[in-house]
């Protein structure tokens, strides 16, 4: 789909100039290409209508009289139903995610940064679990107890800061000692 957007755009900006320009395509290729991408894109438009057409349709019959009451009520039932589908939908997602989890073993060995530890064991690195004594969010206060249990980070690597376009050093340290620093850390907040 993302193929035929990018299609489209550039027939209607500069029709493939440069493609026939060197002799990759015809004119007459771009043109035919064209002709039947928009039957396509006319064809699932009023596929779309008519789906939309029938469900109003549908709406009609079974509510012979519509009040604003009435329709307030058809779409509290469509949304509460669409609702618990969904619902429904994440906790089967959920479920199956859970028992995926339980199967992978994780090597307490392994290296990762305090910001992957926290998100790992479904953590909000953001929030602030000794608010108002401290103002430290999770990440933060994982790196503290981590450089007071280990003393230095076992090893460092670069990673993107994608919003300043650079790379920076982060601390790697064993995923067993992130889970005991966040232990510690629950411990002392009472989320134990």
């Amino acid at each position: 789909m993302q193929a035929l957007r990018m299609f489209d755009r550039n027939y209607h900006q500069h029709g493939f100039a440069s493609m026939i320009a060197s002799g990759k395509v015809t004119a007459e290729d771009i043109s035919a290409f064209a002709k039947h991408y928009d039957r396509l894109f006319y064809w699932i438009s009023n596929l779309g209508s008519r789906a939309l057409a029938m469900q109003v349709q549908k709406v009609r019959e079974v509510v012979p009289a519509a009040t604003p009451r009435s329709a307030l009520t058809l779409l509290l039932t469509t949304l509460t139903e669409q609702s618990e589908a969904n619902t429904l939908d994440i906790q089967r997602l959920d479920s199956g995610l859970k028992m995926l989890e339980g199967k992978i073993e994780k090597n307490p060995d392994d290296y990762m940064t305090a910001k992957a530890g926290v998100r790992e064991f479904g953590i909000d690195e953001t929030g602030m679990p000794l608010f108002p004594v401290s103002r430290h969010n999770w990440e933060t206060l994982v790196g503290v107890e981590l450089k007071a249990l280990a003393g230095s980070p076992l090893e460092r690597s670069g990673e993107a800061l994608w919003s300043a376009g650079r790379r920076v050093e982060v601390n790697l340290w064993r995923r067993g000692d992130i889970a005991t620093a966040i232990d510690n850390i629950k411990h002392r907040a009472g989320l134990a």
